[in-house]
């Protein structure tokens, strides 16, 4: 039955089934008799479904926050599940493209838009979470925190600073001279030994004192050891 919006001097008629718009009631009428038939508004359920389905519950959040917890397997195969769902309901579109009315035609292609949109949002993350960890494991810890910090994702980057420091402190316990391991005695007593050069030759006492500091942030003396050494360099 065709229903009829507005005054007598402006009214327009639309098709029950579909909701498309005619000037005049005749044209609506012929088209819910003829050309809108039970076929065709089973075809516009199936289209609303595939639009409602990917929607629903907020997809693109729901997959962004398990790219967020960097559980990236998962994500990747949410993504693409999500892909190709956004692809079927273009297809299908494209099909019945011509038994659409304008206005559901307009709908779904802003839908389609807005939706392969949130994909390449998705992608790019994806792409840049897995990137980070790769660097990561190449030991390329600068390059991982700037991608970390282009992602907003501070702890990672103070994670990755964390272990940097770490393996700096590992680095001072392994490092050798002519083919010899250091022992932090050694290490101690060369720092000492050079601030004592002359008393104003040599390293001066503030380069000493940033060494010591150093050696205090990588962990490879003790705060009471710092102290000791600070108080025989300065005096």
């Amino acid at each position: 039955m065709v229903r009829i919006v507005g005054t007598d001097n402006k009214k327009t008629y639309f098709c029950e089934h579909c909701g498309e718009d005619f000037t005049y009631f005749g044209m609506a009428e012929n088209h819910e008799l003829y050309e809108c038939s039970p076929e065709k508004v089973k075809e516009n359920q199936e289209l609303k479904h595939i639009q409602r389905k990917l929607n629903e519950g907020e997809r693109f959040q729901q997959i962004y926050s398990i790219l967020k917890n960097n559980e990236l397997e998962e994500g990747a195969s949410l993504v693409n599940q999500y892909k190709k769902e956004i692809d079927e309901l273009q297809n299908r579109s494209k099909l019945l493209d011509s038994k659409l009315s304008a206005g559901m035609l307009y709908d779904i292609r802003q839908n389609v838009d807005q939706l392969l949109a949130n994909v390449r949002i998705l992608n790019l993350q994806l792409t840049q979470r897995n990137e980070a960890l790769r660097r990561e494991r190449a030991l390329d810890f600068e390059t991982a925190i700037q991608i970390w910090e282009e992602l907003d994702e501070i702890d990672e980057a103070a994670r990755v600073r964390k272990t940097m420091t770490e393996q700096g402190a590992v680095k001072v316990n392994q490092k050798v001279v002519h083919g010899d391991e250091i022992s932090k005695t050694e290490i101690k007593d060369s720092v000492l030994n050079k601030s004592n050069v002359g008393r104003g030759e040599g390293e001066d006492k503030f380069t000493k004192l940033k060494e010591l500091k150093e050696m205090y942030d990588s962990g490879f003396i003790s705060q009471e050891e710092m102290e000791k050494m600070k108080l025989e360099i300065m005096n």
